[in-house]
């Protein structure tokens, strides 16, 4: 009776510390991340925008070590720190990619685009990584769900996905990257919020934002958002709310 009672105190004490170091670990990351996004935001020349954005990058780069630190360290199977270190991996390669893409054709800015691309994509995998409970069971059923849009079937490995469409009468190539943050569970059912849009975009032009719904393996589109990017979202009851700039819209769900 004694070693059970100690035992469970064990791992309550362990929990506890877990919760405190994971919440530690994400306010230092907010700091640095608003300080390195602050110096990007004051930036005028394009040797500024360069340098802010290669800040952006490498400050996403560091965290990205630590967030990994954290998982493997709280993930007693070591089945599932292999998979992370698979996932780990092939997130490692993409970046490589993306900083070797070339840049002749991308004009003055291209530095600037490509490591916003590769910041991006490591604040992805760093708010993946820092998943938990609920969340990342949500997030593991997303994650490899075929995305259908545009009469296409786009499968999803760890939330991201390309496919070629016409738009503007070109064919273009267009990408989309689920946000852990972006996704939420009503009456038992997983919804997320997704922005398909061409690589190292400048502008909206190309970008359409739609809520999407979980049904068995597929991201079925529940309806086109009136504008891309929207900058807030909540839930209020069974509505979903969402404000841009330039309007706000609702959802019943």
């Amino acid at each position: 009776m004694m070693k059970k009672y100690l035992t469970a105190a064990f791992l309550t004490a362990v929990f506890t510390l877990s919760a405190g170091e994971k919440e530690e670990l994400q306010k230092s990351f907010e700091r640095e991340t608003a300080a390195a996004e602050k110096t990007f935001q004051e930036a005028f020349s394009t040797v500024e925008l360069t340098a802010g954005a290669g800040n952006c990058f490498s400050t996403a780069e560091k965290q990205v070590f630590r967030a990994l630190d954290y998982k493997l360290r709280h993930t007693p199977s070591e089945k599932e720190r292999l998979k992370i270190l698979e996932n780990f991996h092939k997130v490692s390669r993409e970046v490589e990619k993306l900083c070797s893409t070339p840049r002749d054709n991308m004009g003055s800015l291209s530095g600037m685009s490509i490591y916003i691309a590769a910041a991006n994509l490591l604040q992805q995998h760093i708010a993946v990584l820092l998943l938990e409970g609920e969340a990342e069971k949500r997030w593991k059923e997303l994650e490899k769900a075929v995305f259908v849009v545009a009469g296409q079937k786009v499968y999803l490995d760890q939330g991201r996905g390309t496919f070629v469409t016409k738009m503007y009468n070109s064919k273009v190539t267009l990408e989309m990257m689920l946000v852990p943050g972006d996704t939420f569970s009503h009456n038992g059912r997983h919804y997320a919020i997704v922005t398909t849009d061409i690589p190292f975009a400048f502008n909206t032009d190309h970008s359409t934002t739609y809520l999407t719904e979980l049904k068995g393996k597929t991201l079925e589109i529940r309806q086109k958002l009136q504008f891309p990017y929207p900058a807030k979202w909540e839930l209020k009851g069974s509505k979903f709310l969402y404000h841009h700039k330039e309007g706000n819209g609702e959802i019943l769900l």
